[in-house]
């Protein structure tokens, strides 16, 4: 377990990495302890703060902010010591966003958490390797898996956005599974709504803490669901050998809006109450599904449930 001057103490370190020449004997012995030390009890650390804490103090929007905050820092200190690992050969980037990694942080329980922190990680994981020249190509799928496995999850929408953008960026240039390509307008299209809606919202000082809440829900779940449409039909236009990864991420798609619908049902207060909400996006999912991935061979399990009007 670190305490916050521990993780002062790794930044320093870390940074003071970045800053030297990479084959320095000092360096060497820094990125050793940084690999066998540091790196597997931030991990734990990380992994901890959902067995200590409530995930609803996470989610609840009175704490929300502080408690993103410090993940968000929390998990960028482990991004930038996996990547000085990695370009020492010592660690992978598969090895944490791998279900089946040696390092996975697949292993938090809570299933709130464990998103949350793998898009913070996927997120913050791009934008260093792509500062470092590092090649993400080989982590296509997996990066995938983390925004499919995502999206559904409304409380995660900011870093969903910015994953899409990273992953929309990166399918303009690729030859295969680029199933993100022409995302990057709809996101350009929906940021400017968000920014008219927010500007009204804002202006408006009768509605209660309930409403504005649902209007943030409704704008969010607008951004998701254009966001899968968007990636659905790419993968149905696609006539490559690709089913099988298709039909993982339209698996992970729908376990996470079940899981998401279950967490609602068990949140019946006030601002919490996105019973409604929830199922209104869930019929809009699946009806795009159904539009959609026919093809696709899904676990028995994921049964599509049966949708209204929309």
């Amino acid at each position: 377990m670190f305490d916050s001057m521990d993780l002062l103490d790794i930044a320093a370190e870390a940074a003071e990495l970045e800053r030297r020449a990479p084959f320095a004997a000092i360096d060497t012995a820094i990125l050793h302890v940084i690999h066998e030390q540091y790196i597997p009890g931030l991990r734990q650390h990380i992994a901890q703060k959902f067995s200590s804490l409530s995930t609803s103090s996470m989610a609840d929007p009175s704490g929300q902010r502080h408690h993103l905050r410090a993940l968000e820092l929390t998990v960028g200190m482990l991004v930038n010591m996996v990547s000085a690992c990695v370009d020492a050969g010592l660690r992978t980037w598969e090895s944490f966003l791998d279900e089946y990694g040696r390092d996975t942080l697949y292993l938090i329980p809570d299933s709130y958490g464990r998103r949350l922190v793998l898009v913070q990680f996927a997120v913050a994981a791009i934008d260093v390797a792509r500062k470092k020249g590092q090649n993400l190509e080989r982590l296509d799928v997996l990066l995938k898996d983390v925004w499919f496995a995502s999206v559904c999850d409304l409380r995660l929408i900011v870093y969903v956005e910015q994953l899409a953008a990273q992953l929309a960026w990166a399918d303009e240039k690729a030859a295969v599974l680029a199933v993100f390509a022409g995302a990057l307008p709809v996101l350009h299209q929906l940021r400017l709504v968000g920014q008219g809606q927010g500007t009204l919202r804002d202006s408006v000082v009768d509605r209660d803490t309930t409403d504005i809440a649902q209007d943030r829900y409704q704008s969010a779940a607008s951004l998701a669901v254009s966001l899968i449409g968007r990636v659905l039909k790419n993968m149905a236009a696609d006539k490559g050998m690709h089913q099988q990864v298709f039909a993982s991420w339209v698996a992970r798609l729908l376990r996470t809006q079940q899981e998401v619908q279950a967490e609602s049902r068990r949140r019946m207060h006030g601002v919490n109450d996105t019973r409604k909400l929830v199922d209104a996006m869930a019929e809009r999912v699946t009806a795009l599904v159904r539009d959609n991935c026919t093809n696709f061979a899904l676990p028995p399990n994921l049964v599509l449930p049966k949708t209204s009007a929309i």
